[in-house]
């Protein structure tokens, strides 16, 4: 919670002017607003940007087809790996079932 200028009360700022420090000066505190905005726009649209490239990147993961979804089915339950999901699986949880030593995952969220 900031302060209203000029009368010193508690002022619910929305977060996206929480930077903006209030000078007095109408014109440069008006200015200093849409600045402020443009700037967690940028930041939004970087942040926004590294989510889709992760998100679309397909250099992690792999497909295996089948003839028939009776032959995908018979695969996984006869892996064991049904228990983990039966179209998308997640890769540790299959490695570990497989008994494959993977290295530690990063903590990189992928869409």
């Amino acid at each position: 919670m900031t302060t209203c200028w000029p009368c010193s009360r508690p002022s619910r700022t929305p977060t996206r002017l929480a930077g903006v420090e209030y000078t007095g000066d109408e014109e440069n505190d008006a200015r200093a607003e849409p600045d402020a905005l443009h700037r967690g726009f940028r930041e939004r649209t970087a942040r926004e940007l590294e989510r889709m490239q992760l998100a679309t990147e397909s250099e992690y993961w792999f497909c295996v087809c089948f003839k028939s979804q009776d032959d995908k089915d018979a695969f996984l339950a006869a892996a064991g790996l049904v228990v983990i999901g039966d179209k998308y699986l997640d890769g540790y949880a299959t490695a570990e079932l497989l008994g494959v030593t993977m290295p530690e995952p990063d903590d990189t969220e992928r869409g």
